[in-house]
């Protein structure tokens, strides 16, 4: 490994210098690329995937009610929608008290749906009220038990409470009833590293990569759980296989680099 001394000999003290040096620079990036960035405006702070509202477009809010502010809103009609729209504008604004209001009058105006209760936890939990965030994710799910969105969400719930236990049994559950969705993979591979499972991580992180060969966070993932593990070559192609997808990260190219500078220093290429 890179970083163990006891692994240098006096004929390649040359090149523990150079892998030092290498490792160091890894080091300097590694962590960084590890931290999962967020995706979109609702991502939590967690390594967990962005909160879903399981919309369809039959159940979106109108398009254009998006471009309401809140004076333009309370001038409609109060269905569902515009509640919901409401509740983003005042989002927006920085009221999340009125936010949480007018998902609760959604929520009440299509009682047998879980859509407005998926928004309402969202803000919640935004607010540190993780109690009552679990309660609307648990009324959500017994509209529909079977509703993906809620379980993701209540999943990266417990993830920011760090209940990974719970997490996992919630993601899990949503890949059971979806499994070509990528975000559920994710997830659940995220819990299995905070549980300690890279095994399972590493199959989880697969599965993501499988439902959606665009992104390039399981790879990224995936370089720094072989990386971590004295895995370089594997490592470099998996952050390679990132690049690929997304080459403006220069972060995971200086790991590259780095690596395969090790790998000419000491021949292990």
């Amino acid at each position: 490994r890179p970083m163990s001394t006891s692994a240098a000999s006096s004929q390649r003290s040359v090149s523990v210098r150079i892998s030092r040096i290498a490792v160091a620079s890894i080091l300097g990036v590694v962590f960084l690329a590890g931290c999962s960035r967020e995706k979109g405006p609702d991502a939590d702070p967690a390594p967990a995937p962005a909160p879903v509202t399981g919309q369809t477009p039959a159940t979106q809010p109108q398009e254009s009610l998006a471009q309401y502010d809140v004076q333009q809103l309370l001038t409609l009609e109060r269905t569902a929608d515009v509640e919901i729209a409401l509740g983003n504008a005042y989002l927006q604004d920085g009221q999340p008290d009125s936010a949480i209001a007018a998902y609760r009058r959604a929520a009440a105006l299509e009682p047998g749906q879980t859509r407005a209760l998926n928004y309402l936890g969202i803000a919640l939990a935004r607010l540190g009220r993780f109690e009552e965030a679990e309660q609307a994710y648990e009324q959500a799910g017994d509209i529909d038990p079977f509703n993906y969105s809620t379980l993701i969400n209540l999943g990266n719930l417990r993830f920011r409470q760090e209940n990974f236990d719970g997490a996992l049994a919630s993601y899990l559950r949503a890949t059971n009833l979806d499994s070509t969705r990528a975000d559920g993979w994710l997830a659940a591979a995220y819990a299995h590293e905070k549980k300690g499972s890279v095994n399972e991580a590493i199959l989880a992180y697969r599965k993501a990569a499988e439902c959606d060969d665009d992104d390039p966070e399981p790879w990224e993932r995936l370089g720094n759980i072989y990386y971590h593990r004295g895995l370089y070559k594997a490592a470099r192609e998996r952050w390679s296989d990132a690049v690929l997808r997304d080459p403006s990260r220069t972060d995971l190219k200086e790991n590259i680099r780095a690596l395969e500078a090790y790998a000419e220093s000491t021949g292990t290429r």
